[in-house]
């Protein structure tokens, strides 16, 4: 990554400056996010009647200083570290994004063509992006995997907490927490679902060329590059079809159903 950047051309740097003007800002505010949650959960402590951050037993007693300060500490530090793996996230993201960045230049290369030799170098730039976006899906399928395995349960479970009788500090704390889970997963649908449409539309670019003005063999050779291509896909088989914004929406949806389903049988119980 950073020697595409270093290499490449004023035009390139910036198609890449401006992916970063308009991505950086929200993941920036989405890590700020993640660590304010991880601290809210040891502050909203301070507000309850419960000493510690979660409700853990020790076989020894915790009641007396320094102990009971180290223990309510090292659990705030542990709560600092689920939020520091939340932004793993984030370098998924933005390799996929670098990798939408490549193929916008890699467009913007198309449209300015005039000869044979610089379609046959084109293509051989598009296979070869692609098959390092297909490399960057197939790391990028574990953490998402992991993500959304961890943020659906966290997100059933929180939002029982929300509709029970909790005190109000504890409630204000699984919303930070609802929020910061989906939001967890947003971050990489987004870049996920740009690269699919950025990928899938590469080669139509070479349309708006002035292939009109061509000789009858490279007008030939560009009906054969109009050929759909098949996008980049992040996927998982048999768990997950497409990664993208619309399985984004599906996850809240699942979620929901599940939260609702639990929410019956806890007021059954109640009954």
């Amino acid at each position: 990554m950073k020697s595409c950047y270093e290499k490449g051309n004023l035009h390139e740097r910036r198609v890449f400056q401006q992916y970063v003007d308009k991505y950086a800002m929200y993941y920036a505010a989405s890590a700020a996010w993640f660590y304010w949650t991880g601290s809210t959960v040891p502050i909203g402590t301070l507000f309850i009647s419960d000493p510690f951050p979660t409700p853990a037993e020790y076989p020894f007693p915790v009641d007396s200083e320094p102990i009971r300060s180290i223990i309510f500490l090292q659990q705030s530090l542990v709560g600092l570290q689920c939020s520091s793996a939340m932004c793993i996230n984030i370098f998924c993201a933005l390799l996929m994004l670098f990798t939408a960045a490549r193929f916008e230049i890699l467009m913007n290369e198309m449209r300015t063509v005039n000869n044979f030799a610089s379609f046959v170098k084109c293509v051989k730039k598009y296979y070869a992006l692609k098959r390092y976006a297909k490399e960057v899906t197939n790391t990028a399928r574990y953490t998402t995997l992991i993500t959304l395995s961890i943020c659906g349960i966290e997100s059933v479970f929180a939002g029982i907490i929300l509709i029970g009788r909790q005190p109000f500090a504890v409630k204000l704390q699984f919303i930070s927490v609802c929020s910061t889970v989906l939001l967890g997963v947003f971050m990489c649908a987004w870049p996920a679902d740009n690269l699919i449409y950025v990928s899938k539309d590469t080669m139509r670019a070479v349309y708006e060329s002035k292939w009109y003005d061509q000789p009858l063999k490279i007008q030939k050779f560009i009906l054969l590059m109009m050929i759909p291509q098949s996008p980049v896909i992040l996927r998982i088989r048999c768990i997950i079809p497409a990664f993208s914004l619309n399985y984004y929406c599906s996850f809240i949806t699942n979620v929901m159903s599940m939260f609702t389903a639990l929410r019956v049988v806890m007021y059954q119980d109640e009954d």
